[in-house]
């Protein structure tokens, strides 16, 4: 039997144990992080997963390298959030529901209000404003844009729900390649870059603003730009929206 190690997180325990489901093993190994494998010992990129050996091997590797390795319990709000700090506190707010299979819908985002396109976020009774389970992923995405004053440049409350559906599948579609190396791109790109929620012609929508003056429109886009390049601006110091 395999010496047991530690658990880092029950998140990790969770999602590491679910991915083994989601190829067909069950019950074969009592702690898959025990295995404590390097890329050299599996020779990821010329693995062709042909044994749930190396399929255990794989995963542990990307599981060593995944956005869900991680959790916050906020998304940091004096910036635009970028895609790995949304991943992170999805799985966060993952981990507080019961210990099931939760639908990536329920734990992103709020109900949809019936008969148009926003969500119950703030209202009282089946928002996310007083749930035991913290504010939804796309209500704290949103909310650094809002502060910033771009509430009006970026994507309705359900279009985000979307485009964050969208980019978990990705994810999951990734992780079960038997190539890591598209799944390593992925991870590396997402630590550094913006989880855009803007509208295509955001820029001639800031231009377009008569409510800005020359210099407010210069600092809008300048803002935008620094967000989704160097990041070293921040909402409500070095950047002040008139």
């Amino acid at each position: 039997m395999m010496e047991n190690v530690d658990i880092k997180t029950e998140v990790e325990d969770i999602y590491i144990k679910t991915e083994l489901e989601d190829i067909g093993i069950k019950d074969e190994i009592e702690d898959p992080l025990a295995l404590n494998l390097s890329a050299d010992d599996m020779k990821a990129e010329d693995s062709s997963c042909k044994t749930k050996e190396d399929k255990i091997a794989m995963i542990r590797l990307m599981h060593q390298r995944s956005l869900l390795h991680k959790s916050i319990s906020c998304i940091p709000q004096n910036q635009f959030p970028q895609i790995s700090s949304i991943f992170q506190y999805f799985n966060y707010r993952r981990s507080l529901f019961p210990r099931k299979r939760m639908k990536n819908r329920i734990v992103l985002g709020c109900a949809q209000t019936h008969g148009n396109r926003t969500l119950t976020c703030d209202n009282p009774e089946k928002g996310c404003a007083e749930s035991p389970y913290g504010r939804c992923v796309v209500y704290s995405v949103m909310k650094p844009w809002i502060n910033a004053g771009f509430e009006d440049l970026v994507l309705t409350p359900l279009s985000v729900r979307k485009k964050l559906e969208k980019l978990l599948l990705e994810f999951k579609l990734l992780k079960r390649n038997s190539n890591p190396k598209p799944f390593i791109e992925f991870q590396d790109e997402a630590e550094s870059k913006l989880f855009d929620i803007t509208l295509k012609n955001v820029n001639e929508l800031i231009r377009s603003d008569k409510s800005l003056d020359k210099e407010a429109i210069q600092e809008t886009i300048q803002f935008l730009h620094d967000q989704r390049t160097t990041r070293v601006l921040f909402i409500g110091s070095d950047y002040k929206k008139s």
